[in-house]
């Protein structure tokens, strides 16, 4: 079984490994910014909480 010399094995596996850290770069990439969408959505939706909180302490002060 002839499967190249090593350092033709060895400049398909840095080929490879380079096209994994990239994707994997990518991958952690799109993670971080949906991360950073939910975080903001998660403080909105925690502005908005306050409020309507607010909103209705005041309406049972009225009643």
């Amino acid at each position: 079984m002839n499967s190249g010399s090593w350092r033709e094995r060895w400049a398909w596996f840095v080929r490879l490994s380079g096209s994994w850290r990239s994707l994997v770069a990518s991958v952690l990439g799109l993670l971080e910014a949906r991360e950073k969408r939910v975080r903001e959505e998660i403080e909105g939706l925690r502005e908005e909480a306050g409020r309507v909180q607010a909103a209705l302490g005041e309406a049972e002060r009225v009643l």
